[in-house]
């Protein structure tokens, strides 16, 4: 399997979903849901009201479908849908990228790298 910078998955995910197929990306939305509870989880320790209002909305979810998608872990899943997505519409995709560091930056309309702080505008 090839590898992916996580930036690069994240940027596809956030900036690109609206290519996947909608159950795909339902499950991502899904996802990034889990982890923020799980994360909210860790920080207020066992929560029976967050956990309440996570299953009304919608958020979290028992679906067998989605746990078997899950069942390797949310970052390999988000990995693969990231990876089919550049496969499928990766000439759809534009990678901005720092012109002095070459690294991506953090939405398809910024100038100015987040990591060596070069400015770049479009004329």
């Amino acid at each position: 399997m090839m590898i992916m910078h996580p930036d690069t998955v994240q940027y596809i995910l956030k900036y690109y979903s609206t290519l996947m197929e909608s159950k795909i990306g339902l499950i991502v939305d899904c996802t990034l849901r889990i982890y923020k509870y799980k994360k909210l989880r860790e920080s207020y320790q066992t929560n029976d009201t967050l956990t309440r209002h996570y299953r009304e909305a919608g958020w979290i979810t028992e679906n067998e479908t989605v746990q078997t998608l899950l069942e390797d872990g949310i970052d390999k899943f988000e990995l693969e849908v990231a990876m089919r997505i550049q496969y499928r519409y990766g000439d759809k995709i534009f990678f901005n990228r720092c012109p002095q560091c070459d690294r991506l930056a953090r939405t398809p309309q910024a100038c100015q790298c987040r990591y060596c702080g070069h400015r770049w505008r479009k004329e």
